[in-house]
């Protein structure tokens, strides 16, 4: 009988560990349970020569550059066949909404016309975030894989972030700990 009981009581140890190991890991930074991903790699550099340049609708090149008044730069790259990147999309547009000193460059890495754009940003909700596409080869050059992929560039351009997979923007502080360097 006390062989049942020990039994009983070492595996109920092992679930509490289990338990206590599992809150722990979840817990150790608090804007974890707003990334569905734990891919994200923080690349520390001179980013202030990287040229960032993409096409608005018309498929005129423009440039991504940095004002000296924006604190970060995300650069959130997306595509209309992605499932993830269209939830993403509305909320980040309201997140962005109220984020004064971020720039917000949403860049979609598939080619759809520029009605089919519109008609797809106006479906989601889409007011505040500008339709943007990747005719320069910007996904590859930043070495990312996969979709949706964010990456966050700090305001000295001296460290990027780089996320790999979808994102809760809807998060109450996951803006300002993406933006911190």
């Amino acid at each position: 009988m006390f062989a049942i009981n020990g039994r009983k009581n070492m595996y109920r140890m092992i679930f509490i560990a289990g338990l206590l190991f599992t809150s722990l890991l979840f817990t150790s930074q608090a804007w974890s349970q707003c990334l569905e991903t734990k891919a994200v790699n923080v690349v520390q550099g001179d980013f202030s020569t990287l040229k960032l340049v993409a096409a608005n609708e018309m498929f005129e090149s423009i440039k991504l550059e940095q004002s000296s008044t924006t604190k970060a730069t995300i650069i959130h790259f997306w595509a209309p066949w992605c499932v993830p990147c269209l939830k993403e999309l509305p909320a980040l547009d309201k997140a962005m909404a109220t984020q004064k000193n971020i720039r917000v460059i949403p860049v979609n890495i598939d080619f759809i016309n520029k009605a089919e754009g519109r008609d797809l940003f106006s479906k989601l909700g889409i007011e505040q975030l500008p339709l943007l596409f990747d005719t320069h080869d910007l996904f590859r050059k930043l070495k990312l894989r996969g979709l949706p992929a964010t990456a966050v560039i700090s305001a000295d351009r001296t460290e990027m972030k780089l996320v790999h997979g979808a994102i809760s923007w809807g998060c109450e502080n996951i803006v300002a700990e993406l933006t911190q360097s």
